[in-house]
């Protein structure tokens, strides 16, 4: 099990240090904060929430340094010039470590930094599209999706995958974090929908990126996590309009579908039936399992900026799981994929769904 020092912690990464004894993850990790942070001493769940993981928060570098194997500076809110960046890295490579750098940098910025260490690694995204012909996919895919960021989409893609690899089924995971290729999965092909070309060669594109996944690594189902959210949460915070769930169920079929929801006590069946009816006719999607996540959206205070600490509220885990339970007293099937015995029933339904309607082999 590698040893690997993060720098600088923050909320994105608690999901693998969460779940970081699955097979494709296996690190023992080492989280470094900002001098000042009020992350320091705390256990890494600090930041959103959830269940505890045993890992502190430092932010003495050198005290950890020459006991890890490799250091990673991974994307991050903080502001932190380049050069406070180029001097870190300098001081890091004085100790032999491997280098892994997860945060993007322009071209010029990586010249700098290569000239340290030709050795240093450079963590993106792979090219998987290799040909030009499309054809019927015959892999079933399960897709993680939310109403925005901030809905756990990468806790609940990595329980999957782990309950799924435990169960022997080979998953090919797409994720919705941009650090996945550290792991040997996927992270999600930005690029494609970046790129300055027509909607239809976007879509085209994609649907060759899962044909090449397919090929490549033959896995038995494909685990898709889908960025941002399905529609607009209000002028400020538009989730692309949806476009991007839009692109991804023009390109392919979804055959099992995981919608995470923002904490709210009010739901209600006619809200559900809203949004069934808006996977099913603008995105040609059937919705199967809601989950609710413990994050709350403070709308007066939702601006431009997803990320304002003011827009979002954590939810205690506990009360989080009381909310559920009251919903299923009401008949509303909205669940708490955050907790494993509910992970583990849910992955019974995905696997009845699959073995009936996409034709997998049960184990």
């Amino acid at each position: 099990m590698k040893k690997i020092l993060v720098y600088p912690y923050n909320e994105d990464f608690t999901a693998i240090v969460r779940n970081r004894t699955q097979n494709t993850v296996d690190s023992e990790f080492y989280l470094i904060a900002p001098k000042g942070s009020v992350k320091i001493k705390k256990d890494a769940s600090f930041v959103d929430g959830l269940e505890q993981t045993g890992i502190y928060v430092t932010d003495d570098i050198l005290s950890v340094i020459s006991i890890v194997d490799e250091f990673w500076l991974i994307e991050n809110d903080f502001i932190i010039s380049f050069e406070k960046y180029l001097e870190l890295i300098m001081q890091i490579n004085e100790f032999k470590k491997k280098i892994v750098i997860l945060k993007k940098f322009t071209k010029n910025e990586k010249e700098e930094i290569t000239a340290i260490n030709k050795g240093i690694e450079f963590t993106e995204s792979k090219n998987l599209i290799k040909n030009s012909i499309t054809y019927a996919l015959s892999v079933p895919i399960i897709a993680v999706a939310g109403l925005g960021e901030n809905t756990s989409k990468f806790d609940i893609q990595l329980m999957i995958s782990k309950e799924l690899s435990e169960r022997h089924y080979k998953i090919s995971h797409i994720g919705t974090k941009p650090y996945c290729e550290a792991f040997d999965f996927h992270s999600f092909p930005e690029k494609i929908f970046e790129e300055p070309i027509k909607d239809s060669e976007q879509i085209r594109n994609f649907r060759l990126f899962i044909q090449n996944i397919c090929e490549e690594e033959n896995p038995d189902i494909i685990l898709l996590g889908i960025p941002l959210g399905i529609l607009p949460l209000n002028d400020y915070v538009q989730n692309e309009y949806g476009t991007i769930m839009f692109k991804i169920t023009n390109a392919i079929s979804i055959d099992f579908l995981i919608l995470s929801l923002y904490y709210e006590e009010y739901y209600n069946e006619k809200y559900i039936i809203e949004i069934q009816n808006l996977l099913k006719y603008r995105f040609n999607t059937e919705l199967n399992v809601l989950s609710l996540n413990n994050v709350k959206v403070c709308w007066n205070s939702l601006k431009e900026s997803k990320n304002d600490d003011n827009a979002y509220m954590r939810i205690p885990y506990e009360k989080l799981t009381a909310t559920c339970e009251n919903y299923q007293k009401n008949s509303l099937d909205i669940k708490n994929l955050l907790d494993k015995k509910t992970m583990s029933l849910v992955i019974d339904d995905i696997i009845s769904e699959l073995k009936y309607n996409a034709k997998i082999n049960v184990f």
